[in-house]
């Protein structure tokens, strides 16, 4: 059955049918584990140390605990991400798990995983200093880019194709110009205005920072426990998911 092209309310459409729910569910449940396991409890460990260089006086390592904990992103980010785009092929091909028809949904969704990890990084940075503004037009500019894009991705897509599959996709791909949106705008927050968040006179007086490796050390050894107590709160994968992560892992 093919949707109606005049509709209006791609969303309804999309939502109400059982083949377009499918495939948005399925891209969205794949993408949420690689989510939890990329981020990995990161930004709560950056928002604490970097609370506590700023209480102590280590104003050096404010900046390097960013540094490090970008790098790192961008890695697990990254990573994840050709995992995913991996994972999609051989679960929509040669093992077939999952529709064929998911395939478009979660290539498009896939960038969101380097998008979150560059956005958390600013974000834990940010909070770690009190300062909740940046988050919270973040958050906004995320919310209002998954909406408005999101909408009209998905009602071109039905105008063009009547195709749920690709409808879809386009549905989720609002969602990775709503992260990358949110990313951008950290990203010129910090290098226009906020890049210098303390005195030459606190800078000078500050000790010298930590190296990279004890950084990066100490940032995971405080995410562990957070990943593991995430974990235990919420399940890794849904019903639709746990066959294709037996499979693969």
């Amino acid at each position: 059955r093919r949707p109606p092209r005049s509709t209006l309310f791609p969303y309804t459409t999309l939502f109400r049918s059982p083949t377009g729910m499918g495939f948005y569910s399925t891209a969205y449940d794949l993408y949420v584990p690689m989510y939890s396991i990329a981020m990995a409890g990161l930004p709560i460990a950056i928002s604490r140390i970097v609370a506590e260089h700023v209480a102590a006086g280590r104003y050096k390592d404010v900046g390097k605990t960013l540094r490090v904990a970008k790098l790192a992103f961008v890695i697990t980010g990254g990573t994840g991400f050709v995992l995913m785009i991996a994972a999609a092929f051989l679960l929509t091909g040669p093992m077939k798990i999952f529709n064929a028809g998911s395939l478009p949904g979660i290539l498009c969704i896939a960038p969101c995983l380097i998008f979150c990890c560059v956005m958390s990084a600013y974000r834990g940075y940010y909070e770690g200093l009190r300062n909740m503004t940046p988050t919270a037009v973040s958050e906004v500019l995320e919310a209002f880019g998954k909406l408005v894009f999101g909408y009209l991705m998905a009602f071109a897509v039905l105008m063009a194709t009547n195709n749920y599959s690709y409808a879809a996709a386009g549905a989720l791909l609002g969602i990775s110009i709503g992260t990358a949106l949110s990313s951008f705008y950290l990203v010129v927050k910090y290098r226009v205005s906020n890049k210098h968040e303390f005195s030459a006179e606190q800078m000078m007086s500050a000790s010298p920072a930590a190296s990279s490796r004890d950084t990066l050390k100490r940032l995971v050894l405080i995410a562990i426990p957070i990943v593991l107590g995430s974990f235990e709160k919420a399940p890794l994968t849904s019903s639709q998911s746990k066959p294709a992560f037996a499979a693969l892992f």
